[in-house]
């Protein structure tokens, strides 16, 4: 279909608020995958958009366990060098980094499922109407700084990147947990560092 044909089925009735209705507004009770995702707990998910895990769910559980195991090791070397408070250091960061890491990986990237058709407003205007493209995958119009991902079947708002060891995309509504993330498995590897040579 193409974007002046799809227009062509505006509702007159349609209401701004659902301009870019949300994932978790429109997931009923028979929801269980949104495209290659897979909505672990469907209560969590429609009230905290939680509980959505990405097709590369392999890629979440490897680094969830490399993390504890990597950290265990390191704190357990630095407690019989009797370094008591490096070691409890790494077994608090290593808590805050994994909290981070379920936090991006089971949250709602941003993915959109809306609108299927334009208000009027929107197509009236030139300059808004020329930020919305369509489409055809997932059969609607793409808000702005909105793309499509391949790999996960469905489009994201402010798409980054794919990422499978977050076993899903990074978009909007989970960038600030895998910055947070990143800030703090740097952290992590920062006090190793200093625990192994002594820095």
């Amino acid at each position: 279909m193409s974007i002046r044909n799809a227009t062509l089925e505006i509702e007159s009735g349609f209401d701004d608020d659902e301009t870019t209705p949300s994932l978790t507004s429109t997931a009923d009770s028979q929801t269980r995958a949104v495209g290659a995702s897979t909505i672990l707990h469907k209560g969590l998910f429609r009230s905290h958009s939680f509980c959505l895990v990405g097709p590369h769910y392999l890629g979440l559980i490897f680094i969830h366990f490399f993390l504890w195991g990597a950290s265990f090791f390191f704190a357990g070397v630095f407690e019989s060098q009797e370094h008591t408070y490096l070691s409890a250091f790494v077994y608090v960061q290593a808590a805050i980094t994994n909290f981070f890491l379920l936090k991006c990986g089971l949250s709602d990237p941003g993915i959109v499922v809306g609108p299927k058709t334009l208000p009027p407003e929107v197509v009236e205007n030139q300059d808004l109407y020329r930020q919305y493209k369509y489409c055809d995958l997932c059969a609607i119009f793409q808000p702005p700084e909105t793309a499509h991902c391949a790999t996960c079947g469905v489009c994201i708002a402010g798409l980054d990147h794919h990422c499978p060891w977050m076993s899903k995309c990074i978009g909007e509504k989970n960038m600030p947990a895998f910055r947070y993330f990143n800030m703090s498995w740097l952290v992590l590897l920062g006090s190793v560092i200093v625990g192994v040579f002594g820095i």
